[in-house]
């Protein structure tokens, strides 16, 4: 098992809580640049989870895991970038950093999962088993 279950899951919500922040700093600040950035970065991480489910090679599901762990980074700039901005407070500042080091640990033990898998089998999708 590569993926683990948990992991979209907390990529989704994830996501949703950056698309309410993306929101929020539109109507209250008028900010699209960072904002913008930020919801691709943050979309960008759960659409890789996503992909790398659908394959079936341990060195695919690295590499694009890989690609899902750079833009989790990202965000995690971002979201100190707004911070240091003063666009965001401290209470959520680290609780959105808290979430995405959760998620980018998560990402790290699949990477090191499908690399320790020498044998290329299929991918073993857990999806609520």
């Amino acid at each position: 098992m590569y993926i683990e279950k948990t992991l979209p899951d907390k990529a989704v919500k994830f996501g949703a809580r950056m698309i309410k922040l993306h929101q929020s700093l539109m109507k209250e600040h008028n900010e699209p640049v960072v904002s913008e950035q930020i919801i691709e970065d943050t979309m960008c991480i759960g659409i890789f989870i996503h992909e790398a489910q659908l394959r079936s090679h341990s060195e695919e599901v690295a590499s694009i895991l890989k690609s899902a762990l750079d833009r989790a980074a990202a965000a995690e700039y971002w979201i100190s970038l707004l911070f240091t901005s003063g666009y965001i407070g401290k209470v959520l500042l680290q609780s959105l950093t808290e979430d995405c080091k959760e998620i980018q640990q998560l990402i790290q033990n699949c990477i090191f999962a499908a690399e320790a898998d020498e044998t290329s089998l299929p991918v073993k999708l857990n999806k609520g088993n």
